[in-house]
């Protein structure tokens, strides 16, 4: 009987410990469970936040240094118009100083968080990608007051004749050339009549009468053709080609020099002052050409063209003569000042923070979630496409903008480790440079084009821009903002630059 009762009693205890111990793992097993479901979420959250600031800050780097760039470039140029200022004078004398001095430069963006999930959860990465397509930023003339639905190729010929001596004045001589202008359009003529003066250098009347040109140069002629007034084309869409012109009698003592210049009004009155517009020289007799589009004097968009003919002579028994002269252009559907594209892009699939993304993109960071996007300027001296606008106080817009151009081969979503982004400057364009234009339209294609419209009624409204200067319009299907400003009689004056940038991972 006893035995039987020691042996219930041991068998008691032993089960009594087992329930006892299964009740305090279960109560480890609980406070464990419930440890992590409080504390584990919050460390996760923790990690993804703290590296979601991370990347964003690598994204602030990054627009920094593509800043950088773009600021050196400038530097290079301003040196070198104060040692040539014709150097600024041609957009191509710009971009080869640029590019013979290009500066580089890279920055990392961290792919990984800090920390890992507690629990099971998988590893979180960021995806990094670079699309030279994406961002699209097009800067275009809107024509109002043409018809320019049709494709016009003209050119414009000046043939020079009939000189003829007038009078003397003082210690100069005065002469006024009257020049036979013939107009070839569309195979029609126009005849016209153009009268410039044109002035002799020093004079000194000797006793018997003669004249006697003190040199050199023994003779030099500038006339405008036509007049003061600029030939009109017909059209706001207007490209302009090449210059061509017949030269004669042009030897190393003599010179014929041609300027051209346009605006967007028949008296050029916000046209390049003609000392500021870059010569070209007829280098030999023969037929020459030079492409207009290289000149910082003449931009596309403009109806109206002036030129400018200098003639020159270090030999008193001889002179140049210049057979004629064509100006080509024709008219086109869509006039594009200028264009940029490209993205950089980072995605993450935090568990915390869904749909999280940032992108740089025409010199803004934009933030997206699920719950919508933004720009993040955290430095507001440049904002997206480092663009700034001014109401003058004779109502005119002035617009300052610069287009940012990433250009690379298309780099596909990686993850797992961090990315070096490698930048490159590659070239520099001055488009416009206070010029002025009929009307202005900024249009964007973006993923991202609803914070782009938001960001843009928020700046208008700071720059106490009125309904009636411009009119912003939003397309969700095609997922575009548009600006339109309107120049009214005044124009549009634009400062547009435009830097080139090469991206590599």
């Amino acid at each position: 009987m006893t035995m039987n009762q020691n042996a219930f009693i041991a068998s008691t205890d032993a089960q009594v410990f087992a329930i006892g111990a299964v009740l305090l793992i279960t109560i480890v097993v609980i406070t464990a469970t419930i440890y992590f479901a409080i504390n584990a979420p919050v460390n996760t959250k923790t990690y993804e936040l703290q590296h979601s600031e991370e990347v964003i800050e690598d994204f602030f780097s990054l627009r920094a240094s593509i800043n950088m760039l773009r600021d050196y470039a400038d530097s290079l140029l301003q040196q070198a118009c104060e040692k040539a200022p014709e150097i600024c004078q041609r957009h191509s004398y710009m971009s080869s100083k640029v590019r013979s001095n290009a500066l580089t430069s890279s920055v990392s963006i961290k792919s990984l968080p800090t920390g890992d999930s507690f629990i099971a959860l998988p590893p979180a990465s960021g995806n990094m990608n670079f699309s030279p397509a994406d961002g699209k930023v097009v800067v275009s003339l809107n024509d109002s007051d043409s018809d320019s639905s049709t494709n016009v190729s003209c050119s414009c010929v000046w043939r020079v004749e009939n000189f003829a001596v007038n009078n003397f004045i003082g210690n100069y001589s005065v002469v006024v050339c009257n020049y036979s202008v013939v107009y070839r359009c569309n195979n029609s003529v126009k005849n016209g009549t153009v009268n410039a003066t044109v002035e002799y250098g020093t004079v000194n009347t000797s006793s018997n009468g003669n004249l006697t040109l003190e040199g050199p140069p023994y003779a030099s002629a500038a006339v405008c053709i036509p007049g003061n007034f600029g030939f009109d084309t017909g059209s706001n869409n207007t490209v302009y080609k090449n210059i061509t012109w017949y030269a004669e009698n042009v030897t190393g003592y003599t010179d014929i020099i041609l300027k051209v210049r346009t605006d967007m009004f028949s008296d050029m009155r916000h046209a390049t002052g003609w000392d500021e517009c870059y010569s070209v020289i007829t280098s030999g007799e023969g037929r020459g050409s030079f492409p207009l589009y290289d000149l910082t004097s003449v931009s596309n968009g403009h109806r109206y063209v002036q030129l400018r003919v200098e003639l020159k002579s270090y030999d008193p028994q001889k002179a140049p003569t210049l057979v004629n002269l064509s100006i080509g252009y024709n008219h086109t559907t869509s006039m594009k000042l200028g264009e940029s594209s490209g993205s950089i892009t980072f995605s993450a699939p935090y568990h915390y923070l869904p749909g999280m993304s940032l992108t740089y993109e025409n010199g803004a960071v934009i933030k997206s979630q699920t719950e919508g996007e933004f720009i993040d300027n955290r430095d507001n001296r440049t904002p997206p496409f480092m663009l700034s606008l001014k109401k003058m106080p004779d109502n005119r817009t002035q617009i300052h903008m610069t287009l940012v151009n990433l250009t690379g081969k298309e780099v596909p979503g990686r993850s797992g480790e961090d990315v070096l982004v490698r930048l490159g400057l590659a070239n520099r364009e001055l488009i416009a440079n206070g010029v002025f234009y009929p009307n202005i339209t900024i249009n964007i294609t973006s993923r991202y084009y609803r914070a782009y419209a938001k960001w843009f009624n928020e700046t208008l409204r700071e720059a106490n821009m009125c309904a009636e200067d411009y009119k912003l319009m939003v397309n969700d299907t095609q997922r575009t903002v548009s600006v339109e400003f309107y120049g009214k009689e005044h124009g549009v004056e634009l400062y547009l630059g435009k830097i080139t940038v090469q991206v590599g991972m």
